[in-house]
């Protein structure tokens, strides 16, 4: 297999992956009353465990539970381990509160873990790779 090929089927295990994320994120306070399943773009449905909404809940502000939307989607770029909340500042604030991490703290790869430990069923993580760079990288844009 020449690189690119290579780099054809990275491009495609990585779309496949991104389609299993969610449509859309429901506010914490919905899904803790019940409405736990969203739609994922692959077409299937996903439910979200109640233990998991419940640690979610008692690990932030009363506050925050009108504003945080669920799911929490993560971005992961593997070329540079850099992890980032996608969506709003609530989001990333709710996802700080569960990891006691201060504003200018940044994500780290390690933080996955205990976020997928606490709150399993509520992190998405996509990956965010920039095509172009691998492909420079890799030597094969003129090929």
């Amino acid at each position: 297999m020449n690189d690119r090929e290579l780099i054809k089927l990275t491009i495609s295990d990585f779309a496949t992956i991104n389609q299993s994320v969610p449509k859309e994120q429901i506010p914490l306070l919905r899904a803790l009353r019940g409405e736990r399943e969203v739609p994922l773009k692959d077409g299937t449905v996903h439910l979200m465990d109640e233990d998991d909404l419940q640690r979610l809940s008692n690990a932030i502000p009363s506050w925050l539970r009108w504003l945080v939307k669920v799911p929490i989607v993560l971005s992961y770029n593997p070329e540079t381990g850099a992890l980032s909340v996608m969506g709003d500042q609530w989001q990333e604030e709710a996802v700080r509160n569960v990891l006691g991490l201060e504003r200018d703290e940044k994500l780290k790869f390690y933080h996955l873990d205990k976020l997928v430990m606490e709150l399993g069923s509520l992190v998405f993580v996509i990956f965010a790779v920039d095509l172009r760079e691998v492909i420079s990288s890799k030597g094969v844009e003129n090929e």
